[in-house]
């Protein structure tokens, strides 16, 4: 779920909204998902889960 909105540019603040947590919470599920997949930015997480 966080993915697919990190994927269509939603902020960690709007995506919280979304989904009633905190913004630091998103932050940091952000930070793990970059970590596990070894990328740096959205564009490389599009690119991650289209190859995919």
């Amino acid at each position: 779920m966080i993915v697919k909105q990190i994927i269509i540019g939603l902020s960690c603040k709007e995506i919280a909204r979304n989904l009633c947590r905190s913004h630091l919470t998103i932050a940091k599920h952000r930070e793990n998902i970059y970590s596990k997949l070894e990328i740096h930015s959205r564009f490389e997480l599009y690119k991650k889960i289209v190859r995919e």
